[in-house]
């Protein structure tokens, strides 16, 4: 609980410091042009398909199968983006968690990000966090797709540190 507590301190810390100042300017717009914050969202689909734990290597179909459906409010500036996800999923045996997912995001240049977010697994009793690298699409009707992989790391009290390699899927609005 002490891990979790200031696991989510440190990332509120961090998000507030990084919006309190002037960030770093890497030339791609995150759909900001004048600087300004916006508000905007995504949703999509995620789908995990390789585990590791304590020395146990699984893969997706054979070992276990689990989607989420993630959804998320982001607040846009041209240096860097704010986003809080949120994603049920559910896995073969029909358990269902929920993940609180909230993280920051930063610009590469030809519409890459990379970001990373702290995770606190409701369901699974886990914590840890995800970084994450992603693409953007823009699409001939001007709406903007993404293909994004994850990289989750997850802790828990009751068991052994899991990484886990993921690919989501969405739409950005």
């Amino acid at each position: 609980m002490k891990a979790t507590f200031l696991l989510l301190v440190s990332s509120v810390f961090l998000v507030f410091n990084l919006f309190s100042q002037e960030g770093i300017k890497t030339g791609m717009s995150t759909n900001s042009p004048t600087g300004e914050n916006k508000i905007g969202g995504h949703f999509g689909l995620v789908q995990y398909f390789y585990k590791s734990s304590s020395g146990k290597n699984e893969v997706i179909g054979k070992d276990f199968y689990e989607v989420g459906f993630p959804a998320g409010i982001t607040i846009k500036r041209e240096d860097l983006c704010f986003d809080i996800e949120m994603v049920p999923f559910i896995d073969k045996k029909s358990n269902v968690s929920f993940l609180f997912h909230p993280g920051v995001l930063f610009p590469l240049g030809n519409e890459f990000n990379f970001g990373t977010r702290a995770a606190f697994d409701i369901g699974k009793n886990q914590y840890g966090f995800t970084p994450l690298l992603s693409k953007f699409f823009k699409c001939k009707n001007g709406q903007t797709t993404f293909l994004e992989f994850d990289f989750p790391v997850r802790f828990s009290a009751n068991g052994p540190m899991t990484n886990v390699v993921g690919l989501h899927l969405g739409v950005q609005f």
